[in-house]
């Protein structure tokens, strides 16, 4: 590894992982900025590698990252830092071109840390940092509203990395969505454990901070990340009926549809109760989008416990499945368990269970052909002039445009659907 002080400030940050890690890396660009460093994606001094460990193949993606900046970039210095590094502080040796090493706490003091400054004794004051102004390269920005977790799913090495669970002072939130609002249409809560969200002062929850940001900001749209199933409150969902800001849609990780596999896992919920909270959902909500996420493989899964999962997505129409293998964490109580599922077998319920998730994102896509909605565009396609961007229901939507209408909301006629996009044509705003 490399000794001392950067002699230049040019930066470059490579991110992995969730959205958190992505606000945390926009959060330390922003403060290099401040501290006098240059962005120079193209000829850093130091390029800031920001890894994700919550698989063995973002661990491995993380690895690649730190070579492949090595080699494009001969000279730089390399700094890692997230979860990977706090689940192993080996996890760098061997590797060429690391300089610095640093935790999670070090990100909101990023300039003081790669000076060799200790910020992550100033963090313990400020854990969250100054905030952001910006989200680069974004049309929505993310914001960070609670960090840590102690539910303790016996596959999941986050509480491990993040630590206990902390929120954010309302008051900081509305602030930075404030700042925000003038320049994205739509904002994204996210945390590590979001529905645990409480206020340390003013000791309220997810639905009360939503409550105060549609009121007290002008955010055209505001979207909630991932959210565990007893974490969606009556409050919350009589919000969302109130308010076309507050986006209908829900990602409600299900990750299992066994009863039997969900108590291994430690998930505080059957599969009935999981089907009862979308029924409260569509009682409330006009045809909500629940997307969710869904494991095959984990220990002792049998193919009769598979078969149930398959007839729970049957049962929840989901819009959105994302189908992931277990992957064995050391350190998890799921490491230890036996009766490991065989390599061919996760693969082939992996392909089944991605199969289906394909028809019902296309059944719950037809619904909305010969309707209208709303785009916030993202991007166009300089060959075909197709516009792409989303719809409240996190639905990706491509129709056909002129080039100014990128980073604007606009309403598409929706004519077609496919399992990954609704196809529409533009109508006047």
């Amino acid at each position: 590894m490399h000794n001392g002080r950067p002699t230049s400030h040019s930066f470059h940050i490579i991110t992995a992982g969730c959205k958190v890690n992505q606000y945390e890396s926009e959060m330390m660009r922003e403060e290099l900025i401040a501290a006098g460093w240059a962005e120079r994606p193209d000829e850093p001094d130091v390029v800031v590698v920001n890894t994700c460990t919550v698989t063995h193949r973002a661990d491995a993606k993380a690895r690649r990252a730190i070579r492949r900046a090595a080699r494009e970039h001969p000279g730089c210095r390399i700094a890692v830092t997230g979860c990977a590094v706090e689940r192993d502080r080996g996890f760098c040796d061997g590797l060429p071109g690391v300089w610095r090493v640093l935790g999670n706490d070090a990100k909101p003091f990023i300039a003081q840390a790669l000076a060799g400054e200790n910020g992550h004794l100033s963090a313990e004051a400020r854990p969250f940092g100054r905030g952001i102004s910006g989200f680069s390269g974004h049309t929505r920005a993310f914001v960070k509203v609670q960090d840590g977790c102690s539910a303790g799913c016996t596959y999941c090495i986050v509480p491990a990395v993040r630590g206990r669970e902390r929120s954010r002072p309302s008051g900081e939130v509305v602030a930075e969505v404030a700042r925000l609002a003038g320049r994205f249409h739509e904002i994204v809560l996210t945390g590590i454990h979001l529905g645990r969200y409480e206020d340390p002062d003013a000791g309220i929850g997810l639905a009360g901070l939503a409550s105060r940001l549609l009121g007290d900001t002008p955010i055209e749209r505001l979207r909630l990340s991932s959210i565990e199933p007893g974490e969606v409150t009556d409050e919350l969902i009589s919000l969302c009926a109130r308010s076309d800001r507050l986006c209908p849609h829900f990602h409600v990780p299900l990750q299992s549809g066994s009863d039997r596999v969900l108590g291994r896992m430690n998930r505080p919920y059957t599969a009935a109760e999981y089907l009862a909270l979308l029924d409260r959902l569509r009682g409330e909500l006009d045809r909500p989008a629940v997307s969710t996420d869904v494991m095959v493989g984990f220990p002792g899964e049998t193919a009769a416990d598979f078969g149930r999962t398959l007839a729970v997505c049957e049962q929840a129409q989901f819009a959105r499945i994302h189908v992931f293998p277990y992957s064995d964490r050391p350190g998890t109580a799921a490491s230890k368990l036996p009766d490991k599922v065989h390599d061919a077998d996760v693969s082939d319920r992996k392909a089944q269970l991605e199969e289906r998730a394909d028809q019902l994102a296309l059944e719950y896509k037809r619904r909305f052909v010969g309707r209208t909605v709303p785009v916030l565009v993202e991007s166009r396609c300089d060959r075909t002039g197709a516009l792409s961007g989303y719809c409240p229901r996190y639905l990706r939507v491509r129709f056909e445009g002129p080039a100014e209408m990128v980073g604007r909301v606009r309403p598409a006629l929706i004519t077609g659907a496919r399992p990954d996009i609704l196809l529409g044509q533009a109508e006047h705003a």
